[in-house]
């Protein structure tokens, strides 16, 4: 148990600092753009929502082959408990996240994110999630060059799906689009997107698995 709360430790505490650089570079740049531009902050706040959680989780986990996994190892984990200390981290991350947009929302900047918005943005956590394991896995194996490359596709389709989302929700009346339409389709996606959160845990462990340490 010892070795698991270890592992869980050092994973935490890495993220946590990237997750700090992200927020404080989000505000840097939300409250540079609206006065630079003269947009609404509100406006800013709901684009870099969603894209957030996704390319945090991403980016963590292209790391995690070339210096996360072996870090963690080299203090004397065993492969299992880095696999589960890993995962562990990175679901807690994404709750924190969403705590995060919880408290902007209600003591920050009341009434900024709607429900549905908030479940949507989470959808996108949840398959990045699945999306990190899967290059996580693709780097243990073939190297990060090749990760890279699903890691620039995904980090598009996040960024252009947060935009979209900023603009639908922005305005109240998302752009003519029903709000009971959209949420009933993220009804449908939560499944689909748990499911690739879970599928993808297995080529992940696996490659966590037979990873071997080069020095």
């Amino acid at each position: 148990m010892k070795g698991y709360m270890r592992a869980l430790l050092y994973w935490m505490l890495n993220i946590e600092k990237v997750f700090a650089i992200m927020v404080a570079t989000i505000v840097v740049v939300v409250l540079l753009t609206s006065a630079a531009d003269g947009l609404e902050a509100r406006e800013m706040v709901q684009l870099y929502l969603p894209m957030m959680g996704g390319i945090l989780c991403m980016a963590i986990m292209m790391s995690a082959s070339s210096y996360y996994i072996p870090q963690s190892m080299s203090m004397g984990a065993t492969r299992k408990e880095v696999f589960c200390a890993m995962i562990t981290a990175m679901h807690v991350v994404l709750l924190q996240t969403i705590l995060a947009a919880i408290i902007v929302n209600k003591f920050i900047m009341k009434g900024v994110f709607s429900s549905e918005y908030m479940l949507s943005s989470a959808l996108i956590y949840v398959f990045a999630i699945g999306a990190g394991n899967l290059m996580c896995a693709l780097s243990l194996k073939f190297g990060n060059k090749f990760a890279m490359i699903f890691y620039v596709v995904v980090v598009i389709v996040c960024t252009v799906f947060g935009s979209l989302m900023g603009a639908f929700f922005s305005s109240g009346d998302g752009l003519g689009l029903s709000l009971g339409g959209i949420f009933g389709i993220i009804k449908k996606l939560w499944f689909a997107a748990i499911l690739f959160d879970i599928v993808t845990i297995i080529p992940c462990y696996l490659s966590v698995r037979r990873y071997e340490v080069r020095i």
